[in-house]
């Protein structure tokens, strides 16, 4: 009784410290992403920045001049292909491979975003980014990857 107890316990140790590990990965590949999006749009910067601002600024007047219903649904639609080819892809034993990828993929975009914002608004455009438009990207991938390993 007392040897069962303690190999249990020993499991659940061990469990803890390897998911204790795929945090800290997702962590630093979260980072790296918004890093690479930072070195990208700073490389880049005469490509991107006209892209982006027509992209923000269809976003923010949206987002301040619609009615509570079209922002949501604005916002619903733009995620919704993301998240259905997450569902299809994950269906598959190949998908499981490339949804991390497309999740790399968008956090690039977050830092690219946030770099534009920051560089164009300088403290007022990090802290509408941090926090209006990031944490909202953020919920969508993190529940893509928790889908993903359901």
């Amino acid at each position: 009784m007392k040897i069962s107890a303690v190999i249990s316990k020993g499991a659940i140790k061990s469990e803890d410290s390897f998911r204790g590990r795929i945090n800290i990965i997702v962590f630093l590949v979260v980072a790296s992403a918004i890093i690479s999006g930072t070195v990208i749009y700073i490389l880049s910067e005469n490509y991107l920045s006209d892209g982006i601002k027509e992209s923000f600024n269809s976003f923010y007047s949206e987002f301040t001049c619609g009615t509570k219903t079209e922002v949501f649904t604005g916002l619903f639609l733009s995620n919704l292909p993301f998240v259905v080819f997450a569902v299809i892809l994950g269906s598959s034993s190949t998908g499981y491979l490339i949804i991390p990828i497309i999740g790399f993929i968008k956090i690039i975009g977050i830092g690219v975003v946030n770099t534009y914002l920051y560089s164009s608004f300088g403290l007022k455009g990090l802290e509408y980014s941090l926090l209006i438009f990031t944490p909202g990207k953020f919920l969508l991938i993190f529940s893509v990857i928790f889908l993903m390993q359901s």
